[in-house]
């Protein structure tokens, strides 16, 4: 905290002090002179100074909390603005001394770091690299223990993979299953995806990292908490890339994405929907988008109200009583959806 905050602080609640008592010695001193130039009794002059004198000490109790207030809103403030400046200060370290070097050991190129809150880089890859399928990658570290991912694939698939981390923290000795959920639109990836040992490798070494990975049309997103492993999480999306460009799916049909409030077309990538800012259709579990013809099947949460294909959270629930998104508990909501 600074001295000139402090200073301040303490000159207010002077000023505060030095009002209460001057209303207080007036008060008096006025009920006083009233008292001897009147013939009113004591009775009637008590009546009128509780009239007259009991706002003005309200008034002055309230001026001097609101003072109070005032100044440990503004010291909070303070504390919390110098809070964020060392955590950005920090982020910025890992990100100029760690994650930059990475990016630069695995070939990337064109890298872009920007030091404001919250701190990121922005790179590609040359065409012999073996990530040069993704273009316009973005690291952002959101937090101690978020740094998110983003890239366009050059070549989309019209349909949707998602592979995200359970609730469970054991880890140790733990199933696949247990460990890791996988969704697609399309349910013979996922045996795929589940079946293949360098998917499964990696993934079960990186179960207290990586949090998600999440392909959607011409998008790839994913989640992880760990700066040094930053490569691992490129070699998954490219292997679950691998999975979905080597079959051949013929012809798919695309399905427009609808608001689920007022029926007006999302956007690639609209979070909001224009019409009625209502957030874009995502289940909550399998972090796809939810199409027009899934309504039926989709269900809210009665805790924070998100959506979610019936199916994915009751088997979400059945492994863990909570609320994949606000972790509220559950359990008499799972008895209700079954019926």
């Amino acid at each position: 905290m600074s001295v000139k905050s402090t200073w301040r602080s303490s000159f207010s609640t002077l000023v505060a002090i030095i009002i209460v008592i001057g209303l207080f010695g007036g008060f008096i001193t006025l009920f006083y002179f009233l008292f001897k130039i009147t013939n009113l009794n004591a009775l009637t002059l008590m009546i009128t100074a509780g009239i007259v004198g009991i706002p003005l000490f309200l008034g002055a109790g309230w001026y001097f909390r609101m003072t109070k207030e005032k100044s440990f809103r503004q010291n909070f403030a303070l504390v919390q603005r110098l809070r964020d400046r060392n955590t950005s200060t920090d982020k910025s370290h890992v990100l100029s001394e760690t994650i930059t070097p990475s990016l630069e050991t695995i070939g990337a190129v064109n890298i872009q770091a920007s030091y404001e809150f919250p701190p990121r880089v922005s790179f590609n890859f040359p065409p012999d690299n073996k990530l040069s399928f993704l273009a316009n990658v973005s690291l952002v570290l959101k937090s101690s223990e978020i740094i998110t991912i983003d890239a366009i694939l050059k070549n989309a698939y019209p349909f949707a993979l998602s592979v995200r981390k359970t609730d469970t923290k054991e880890t140790e000795n733990a199933k696949f299953s247990s460990l890791y959920y996988v969704f697609s639109t399309r349910s013979s990836l996922i045996d795929t995806v589940s079946n293949n040992q360098n998917i499964r490798s990696i993934l079960m070494k990186q179960a207290l990292n990586i949090k998600s990975v999440t392909f959607n049309g011409k998008f790839v997103s994913g989640i992880l908490k760990s700066p040094y492993e930053i490569y691992q999480i490129l070699e998954l999306i490219r292997l679950l890339y691998q999975e979905i460009s080597i079959d051949d799916y013929g012809e798919v049909d695309v399905e427009e994405l609808l608001c689920y409030s007022c029926g007006d077309l999302f956007e690639t990538k609209e979070e909001k929907c224009d019409k009625c800012t209502a957030s874009r259709p995502t289940c909550c579990v399998c972090l796809l988008d939810l199409k027009p013809s899934e309504k039926e099947d989709v269900v809210r949460t009665p805790c924070c109200e998100v959506y979610a294909h019936k199916n994915h959270i009751l088997a979400w629930l059945e492994k863990n009583p909570k609320c994949p998104n606000c972790k509220k508990d559950l359990y008499l909501w799972i008895r209700a959806l079954k019926q």
